[in-house]
């Protein structure tokens, strides 16, 4: 509930509060805006599935924006939204999804610039907008968008909580929450292939990797525990079974869990998708994919 009531507390409560606190100096200004970073209303089960609190916490910011932008509207001060089409790279992102992240990914160039481009606009007559970077920019004049490419040419990441109209062949969407995902009830027992990718990361894991990680991971694939002590101070141990005080713990279904290591989904995705979760550091979490890079090599 800590996490719940912070999400909550900075997203649609700091929404409202900030806003509310702004109101009288914003009467003040020639050309007052309020822009909050959340998406279009598109209430569909599917983006509520496995983060509903999230969701709701996302959700709540725009229907500010809907009912701010009318209560506002007779003195003049626009209230609107700003999404983005595709993933945007940040801190958070890198945090998520490892440097190989960025690939599909936009600079946060092209959201300030679309934030620049509402600001300019008369805020007596665009107010109550759900914008979309791209879109927005598009009716601009913008036409060159491998400017915001953190590697122009390759295939882009959608984000989340778009309408379906947006989600074209042009993109590579990230898979979002499927309930039918099954769990592998034999998934850590010996022989199986997760327990040979273990097998593999005791090999592989060079002392060099081990000083840039040091940290104790644990691993909850379908159910079944396993544990990487890579402390600098000691060797190397890689062990099926619970470990005491993990730094992080990280659980996923075998399935996931086979395609993290092969490189066949981002870390990004399956956390936002609801099929990897953490427990504890995150920056620790994300260095499991320095060990996989290192198995894949």
């Amino acid at each position: 509930m800590k996490k719940y009531d912070l999400m909550h507390s900075v997203n649609a409560r700091g929404t409202f509060l900030v806003s509310k606190y702004a109101i009288e100096h914003l009467k003040k200004s020639q050309n007052p805006h309020i822009l909050t970073l959340s998406p279009p209303l598109d209430i569909q089960g599917k983006w509520f599935k496995n983060h509903s609190a999230y969701t709701a916490a996302k959700f709540g910011m725009s229907m500010y924006t809907l009912g701010l932008s009318e209560e506002f509207r007779d003195v003049g001060i626009a209230v609107n939204s700003l999404w983005p089409l595709t993933t945007v790279w940040t801190a958070a992102m890198r945090m998520l999804g490892g440097d190989d992240a960025s690939k599909s990914a936009r600079k946060p160039e092209i959201m300030s610039d679309a934030a620049y481009a509402i600001f300019q606009k008369n805020s007596k007559e665009f107010t109550g907008n759900f914008c979309v970077d791209e879109e927005l920019l598009r009716k601009e004049g913008i036409t060159d968008f491998d400017q915001y490419a953190v590697e122009p040419g390759n295939k882009l990441s959608a984000d989340f909580f778009l309408p379906d109209r947006y989600y074209t062949g042009d993109l590579e969407l990230m898979p979002m929450p499927d309930s039918s995902a099954t769990k592998s009830a034999s998934a850590g027992a010996p022989g199986s292939e997760a327990a040979k990718v273990f097998a593999a990361v005791q090999q592989k894991v060079t002392d060099e990797l081990k000083k840039e990680i040091n940290a104790v991971m644990s691993f909850v694939i379908s159910g079944d525990t396993w544990s990487v002590d890579a402390n600098s101070a000691r060797p190397l141990k890689v062990a099926r079974g619970e470990t005491e005080k993990p730094d992080v713990t990280i659980i996923t279904d075998e399935e996931t869990f086979l395609k993290m290591a092969s490189g066949d989904v981002k870390a990004a995705s399956a956390f936002m998708s609801g099929k990897l979760k953490i427990k504890g550091n995150l920056a620790i979490a994300m260095k499991a994919e320095k060990i996989f890079q290192k198995l894949r090599a």
